[in-house]
């Protein structure tokens, strides 16, 4: 396990100025992760758990650091095998990665707003669920405190919240599994496992917001989750 965080790190993609190839790189990156380690699933499975029985009206969900899309754009696979009618925003502070995510899910069940999670341009209770993926682990605690406040002022009845811990193996197997991948590629995996969470920090989150409804579950692959329903 590793026991500090590395806070004064910072990745490639978070700089205002990343190149387009490198931004590019990183997102498809992620969007395979997500897919084959288990990002994109654990999220559905947390909402099929939050929904299940619904069958209407429809579903409201805001995706908070969205990236390049593939969470909203699996959230409307995963509606439509279900046939419930969805409604989703995606937000994101960079212009650049909106972009992307605009370009490779084109949708028009997909609203793409550039906003800073700190302070989300949506009203109070104006979705069903509030989700964030990957996203976190670039964030100081307080930072993070800030973003689930605002993830639990815009939800009506839930969110879901998926990110990396941090272990010595995954950082292991981060650094074999990217050791061909282009510079940014491989810098920012590595930064992404060395800032992710412990579960004490984790749970120490729901005792600060005043939230013990909020669930911790260890994923596989070095991932968590947290999330629930309001009682």
């Amino acid at each position: 396990m590793l026991t500090q965080r590395p806070e004064h790190l910072t990745e490639v993609m978070d700089e205002t100025h990343v190149s387009a190839e490198d931004l590019r790189a990183t997102l498809r990156f992620i969007r395979w992760v997500n897919r084959y380690l288990g990002g994109t699933r654990v999220m559905l499975r947390q909402l099929d758990t939050l929904t299940a029985g619904q069958t209407g009206p429809s579903l409201t969900i805001a995706d908070i650091a969205t990236g390049s899309g593939d969470i909203p754009a699996a959230l409307l696979r995963w509606a439509r095998r279900k046939s419930l009618p969805v409604r989703i925003v995606g937000l994101d502070i960079h212009s650049g990665t909106l972009g992307f995510a605009q370009r490779w899910t084109d949708s028009a069940q997909i609203n793409y707003v550039q906003a800073d999670a700190l302070h989300v341009p949506l009203a109070d209770n104006s979705v069903d669920f509030a989700l964030c993926g990957l996203f976190l682990h670039h964030l100081r605690e307080p930072q993070v405190l800030a973003v689930l406040r605002e993830m639990l002022r815009i939800s009506r009845r839930g969110i879901v919240v998926s990110d990396l811990l941090r272990e010595r193996w995954a950082l292991r197997s981060i650094r074999v599994l990217t050791l061909f991948s282009r510079k940014a590629v491989s810098h920012d995996s590595t930064v992404s496992v060395m800032k992710g969470w412990q579960r004490d920090e984790v749970e120490a989150w729901t005792r600060a917001l005043g939230t013990p409804w909020l669930q911790y579950r260890q994923e596989p692959f070095s991932r968590f989750t947290l999330a629930g329903i309001r009682p």
